[in-house]
């Protein structure tokens, strides 16, 4: 995060954070930022209750995203209890965010996961002062969330394809075997060439001079053992049947053309990536039919309707979405429930918590391992019977909070869609998180 604009200083500039202008604790505090940004790279599924924590301004003490980030800050700043702070619990929580924050930057997943987790949270929660910060931070995390599902979400007015490549063709050598010369027919025409008869006096058919005849014999000599020799030649060194297996060029050619293909073929899938998406969620909102459930969302329970639509909705999508794709939810919604009528969070959870049809739901919560700490309010519906009482203690809503279907089913979809990304964030050892820190104190030092 660039030092000149991290969160920690927009605290300090709004008055909502008080150092007293003492830069050493400022030192501590960042550091203490960078220390939790790597544990946080080096457990990803900490990323929600984290986050949870950081937005309530009345966090217990005891939460375990707080008692994690004090122990971190007292292993940075040594003389921390004896400092006297007006506001530390809000130092904890500003810590928390910085480095969530800055993990942001660098990791496209955790962006993902903290811009949908606040996106799900904030329009719901009270934050006094807070509030314009916390609205500018999440401003600039779904725009840069949104720059980045453009890229995959774009449809190209065209397709280029690639050029074939260069293929290297390997030399083939094919060992010929010549044949024999016949060495008796040879001879015989040699004879002929030499004179009349052969040395036991028989006929030649040949040369009608001896070597005596000097001119006219050479003349003859010459011309038969010509036609001898070529003879010869030619029935041992003539047209022969040649089996070939070029192996080596067949697998240069075959790897070139399906290196070529595949190339051809990320390419399109890449490019019509967003005809796809946006086909498959304009059969979904026109059919109205559950994929999970395999029935038409009418014949259910209008109250579980919202929540089903919303797991059914995510499933079809990949983590990394345009905005757009949660007005289309909020729309299809009240496509289906036009009144839009609101009710409190306990009716909602408790619809699909008892829903028969929702068990995929239930079934996909059950998987998920949550983090000591906040959890999402989608958790719940694998409870029995979700009450005030737990969603007060789990979650960083109030249980009298009253929701529309369509806000309800979106805050359900934002959580599910935090939740994949929160996945996806590759986690890094804690050595290799020390190497990322040191690296980057590097660069600062040689800027």
């Amino acid at each position: 995060m660039s030092e000149l604009n991290r969160l920690l200083d927009r605290f300090l500039e709004k008055g909502l954070l008080d150092l007293k202008g003492n830069d050493e604790w400022y030192g501590h505090i960042t550091s203490t930022a960078m220390s939790l940004s790597n544990y946080l790279r080096a457990n990803p599924e900490k990323i929600v209750p984290f986050t949870y924590a950081a937005l309530l301004p009345d966090v217990g003490d005891k939460n375990p995203a707080i008692e994690k980030t004090l122990d971190l800050l007292k292993a940075e700043w040594r003389t921390y209890a004896s400092v006297s702070m007006s506001s530390p619990k809000n130092m904890l929580r500003v810590i928390i965010l910085d480095a969530l924050l800055a993990n942001a930057e660098s990791d496209d997943a955790t962006k993902s996961a903290l811009a949908l987790l606040l996106a799900s949270a904030l329009p719901h929660l009270s934050f006094g002062k807070e509030e314009e910060i916390w609205k500018t931070a999440l401003d600039e995390l779904l725009s840069a969330v949104e720059r980045s599902a453009e890229v995959a979400w774009t449809v190209p007015s065209q397709i280029s394809v690639p050029d074939f490549p260069k293929i290297n063709v390997p030399t083939i050598r094919i060992p010929v075997k010549s044949g024999e010369v016949d060495k008796e027919a040879l001879e015989k025409g040699m004879c002929a060439a030499a004179g009349p008869t052969d040395a036991e006096g028989q006929p030649t058919d040949g040369n009608q001079h001896w070597p005596n005849y000097e001119q006219s014999w050479s003349s003859e000599f010459a011309s038969y053992a010509a036609s001898a020799i070529s003879e010869a030649i030619s029935k041992a060194m003539g047209p022969k049947t040649v089996s070939v297996k070029p192996e080596a060029l067949a697998k240069v050619l075959t790897n070139a053309i399906v290196n070529h293909l595949e190339s051809f073929t990320d390419q399109l899938a890449s490019t019509t990536h967003g005809v796809e998406m946006r086909s498959r969620l304009l059969w979904w909102k026109e059919a109205l039919v559950s994929p999970s459930a395999h029935i038409s969302y009418r014949e259910i329970d209008h109250k579980a309707v919202p929540g089903l639509m919303a797991y059914d909705y995510q499933a079809v999508l990949p983590s990394l979405a345009p905005s757009s794709v949660s007005a289309f939810l909020v729309e299809t919604v009240r496509t289906l429930l036009p009144d839009d009528e609101a009710a409190p969070l306990v009716e909602w959870l408790q619809a699909l918590a008892t829903l028969p049809h929702a068990e995929a739901l239930r079934s996909t919560v059950r998987e998920v391992v949550f983090a000591d700490g906040y959890c999402p309010l989608v958790s719940l519906v694998a409870l029995d019977k979700p009450g005030a009482k737990s969603i007060k203690k789990r979650t960083v809503f109030t249980p009298d909070l009253s929701l529309t279907a369509s806000q309800f089913g979106l805050l359900i979809f934002l959580e599910l869609q935090a939740m994949k990304a929160t996945k996806e964030v590759v986690s890094f050892k804690a050595e290799e998180t020390s190497e990322i820190a040191d690296g980057g104190a590097d660069k600062e030092d040689n800027a």
